[in-house]
């Protein structure tokens, strides 16, 4: 199928209607997921498509192989085919840049893949007529393919997860200014490793909430379980809520870092962000335009100190043992999890649960100091 306008080339309202009438469809979830339908634009040039999991596609005739000099290395590009003319069972190669739909009421990725395709037309008619030139087109002089390219970037989940650490570290350089000390006894306390933060068997796990309520992910059993040689452990609850009407993407984050934290320190933060996911994996600061099209950050609640002790009760490896009188003293305490289970992910819903605060609360941080 092609583009149902009677003009070319067509507007980006035009193609988006285009793209938001295809009926979605296609098995699996993400990036690789397969199956779904796309319309040619311009016939075994581009085409665009959606996928019933959600995501928005834009394709480029081709291999990955074939255009590799011509398009940007992303997270979000995938080799892929369209079946052409459909139901012929033959198949013309793609190169496929997807984004997956936020949910927001505007739809920003479906608008961006159309503002790109609509470029990609005017380009077209203008007559450069190759993939390789529409693509050259696309990124000089003015980049269009940033707009939906994710140019090995941090994961949204990352992005927001280095939001909420850094709540707590303007925290931790805050204090450091009331009690007299270097901005380095902050930094040293982000260690980054098994805990967020850490010092001398005070242990602390940033969870930092996309939504408005706090509710946070817990990614294993083991988590929020005091380790060995752990004194205290605690919560430390942030948000980080996407919210495309805020401004504050993870650089400008960064900056609010920056603004408060000894210059003498800057280098040392700056690398601590290169390295994040480990070594070169991370926030480069130097490259911050690679995220202007990511998400903004805002806060919808305040953040808050959570002593991982009862009243709260997460979920480890003790939740799994009997308590009754006839298994006491036959199982070794915290080995009670099934056998056949590899893997346990749950939410932690922190609400009606009490925080520390006041001389409690500065404690904790000052512990980390």
């Amino acid at each position: 199928m092609t583009i149902s306008t009677a003009t070319f080339p067509p507007s980006a309202h035009q193609l988006r209607a285009q793209l938001l009438s295809i009926a979605a469809s296609g098995t699996g979830a993400g990036l690789a997921a397969t199956g779904a339908f796309a319309d040619w634009i311009i016939p075994n040039v581009l085409a665009i498509g959606r996928h019933g999991s959600s995501r928005y596609d834009i394709h480029f005739a081709g291999t990955t192989a074939a255009l590799a000099a011509s398009i940007p290395a992303g997270s979000n590009i995938i080799q892929d085919l369209i079946e052409t003319p459909p139901g012929s069972k033959i198949y013309t190669d793609t190169v496929r840049i997807s984004l997956e739909d936020s949910g927001l009421a505007t739809n920003p990725e479906s608008m961006a893949i159309s503002v790109v395709a609509e470029a990609a037309c005017n380009f077209y008619h203008s007559g450069i007529t190759t993939v390789p030139g529409i693509l050259a087109a696309l990124q000089s002089p003015n980049d269009f393919l940033s707009l939906i390219v994710r140019r090995n970037v941090l994961s949204v989940n990352d992005q927001k997860g280095i939001v909420g650490e850094l709540k707590l570290l303007k925290e931790l350089i805050l204090r450091c200014d009331v009690l007299g000390l270097h901005h380095s006894r902050a930094l040293a306390a982000w260690t980054g490793g098994n805990r967020d933060f850490s010092k001398a068997g005070t242990c602390v796990e940033v969870k930092a909430s996309g939504g408005i309520e706090r509710i946070h992910h817990v990614s294993n059993i083991d988590q929020l379980a005091q380790g060995p040689g752990e004194k205290a452990l605690f919560v430390y609850s942030a948000s980080a809520q996407i919210d495309y009407s805020h401004h504050k993407r993870l650089p400008e984050h960064v900056d609010d870092v920056l603004t408060i934290l000894s210059r003498a320190f800057h280098g040392m933060f700056l690398t601590r962000l290169q390295n994040y996911r480990g070594a070169g994996v991370g926030y480069d600061h130097a490259k911050r335009h690679e995220y202007s099209f990511e998400p903004p950050f805002n806060t919808a609640f305040a953040s808050e100190i959570y002593a991982v002790e009862p009243p709260m009760e997460p979920l480890t490896r003790a939740s799994f043992d009997c308590q009754e009188a006839c298994c006491i003293g036959k199982k070794l305490p915290c080995t009670s999890v099934p056998s056949n289970v590899i893997e346990i992910k749950y939410k932690l819903n922190l609400a009606g649960l009490a925080p520390v605060t006041g001389a409690a609360r500065d404690a904790v941080l000052d512990s980390l100091l």
